[in-house]
């Protein structure tokens, strides 16, 4: 007897069985829905989708599509998604992101090769143009890099140019980059982007509806756009041509109630005109990273301080971090030493209990192993970043 989890992998890989369709055989067939349509025979299969469905070429395409599907083993095809590091998450399960519960046409299944955005944490989606500008390539990094490295998660389709830019570049800093593909999470596209793919599945998350195996097709991507802005606070929009499938997600953003930032541009550059028309109709206009960081953590000013934006970045990577390292890399500092002893007696003083001079070393080299702590000198340390 197959599990749940078994069988609503195995209704997902039913080619041509979108959401809407899925929803109209459940409610046809109850509870265990797909148990009742693995079990059919083919003559009710037939009778029970064209009563659903209606005659038609459509409707002996989806018969056949089951039928197909019939001859494949739930169990296994479970088993071997799970070799491969693939979870597949669905509505009700706890692990379901919050923010895509809110949006019009929320995805029923997700697959992910590594993990989900944190849904306590910031997150910014950074969309713009395939074959962008040098300028809009530089700013699609320059966002990315700084957004993540204050602990902001970046969320981009993994596409050629500024996507796959802004998602390399966030792996710098402690907020995490994710990508939502037009494919199955098992298949990197674009080849080209192979590293990029690699490391987010080690560093941060690939995120599909489309079952594993899925190629990629046109059709599928604009579909996908609005899982991208419907994992983010803020959509920022770095270059785009008016006529340009960037655009597609900033009106599932919009929809979606997303804050929409977009980066101005020369009025005579073609690649800046889509960005340029967003402002004019009541997109913020994105100047700085730093204005985005008040955005997210209520830092003032469009020009803030040094020091408010440190106090920004440290309380977010406190926030990622375990309680007793959170703290520790809140006593040290970028710009002063501290010593080993005073920090045994702060660390004490904030743990409220004793700290041994050993446990203090070994919470030290935890986070100059994650890059957050470097020592100066025996016994002398300071805050990495």
């Amino acid at each position: 007897m197959s599990t749940d989890r078994e069988m609503i992998c195995w209704l997902n890989s039913i080619e041509g069985l979108g959401k809407s369709a899925m929803h109209v055989l459940c409610k046809r067939l109850g509870e265990h829905a797909a148990e009742q349509l693995y079990g059919m025979s083919e003559e009710q299969i037939r009778i029970l989708l064209t009563e659903c469905f209606g005659e038609g070429n459509k409707t002996q395409r989806l018969v056949d599509s089951v039928l197909k599907a019939g001859r494949r083993d739930p169990a296994g095809m479970y088993a071997r998604m799970l070799e491969q590091g693939i979870q597949m998450v669905v509505e009700e399960d706890e692990a379901y992101p919050a923010r895509l519960r809110t949006i019009p046409d929320p995805p029923g299944v997700l697959y992910v090769l590594g993990r989900l955005p944190d849904q306590e944490k910031p997150a910014l989606a950074i969309v713009g143009a395939r074959d962008a500008s040098p300028y809009g390539r530089e700013q699609a990094r320059r966002f990315a890099r700084e957004l993540s490295m204050a602990g902001v998660q970046i969320i981009s389709g993994m596409a050629r140019g500024v996507d796959g830019i802004a998602g390399r570049a966030a792996l710098s800093g402690s907020g995490g980059s994710f990508a939502v593909l037009g494919c199955g999470v098992d298949i990197c596209y674009p080849p080209e982007n192979r590293d990029l793919y690699d490391e987010l599945k080690k560093q941060g998350g690939l995120i599909s509806e489309y079952r594993p195996g899925t190629e990629p097709k046109s059709g599928l991507f604009p579909l996908r756009n609005r899982i991208i802005s419907g994992l983010c606070d803020v959509l920022l929009v770095t270059e785009a041509r008016l006529r340009s499938g960037t655009l597609i997600t900033t009106d599932a953003a919009l929809e979606q109630g997303r804050e929409v930032y977009a980066i101005p541009g020369r009025i005579s550059d073609s690649f800046s005109m889509g960005c340029n028309q967003l402002i004019c109709q009541g997109a913020q206009a994105a100047v700085s990273p730093e204005q985005l960081l008040e955005f997210f953590y209520g830092v003032r000013g469009e020009a803030p301080e040094e020091a408010q934006l440190e106090r920004a970045k440290c309380v977010s990577i406190r926030k990622s971090l375990p309680q007793e390292e959170g703290i520790l890399y809140e006593l040290l500092s970028e710009s002063e030493l501290r010593h080993s002893r005073d920090l045994l007696e702060a660390l004490s003083g904030e743990l409220h209990h004793p700290v041994s001079a050993g446990e203090l070393k070994r919470l030290l080299m935890k986070l100059i192993l994650k890059g957050y702590a470097a020592e100066e000198g025996t016994g002398w340390y300071r805050r990495a970043r």
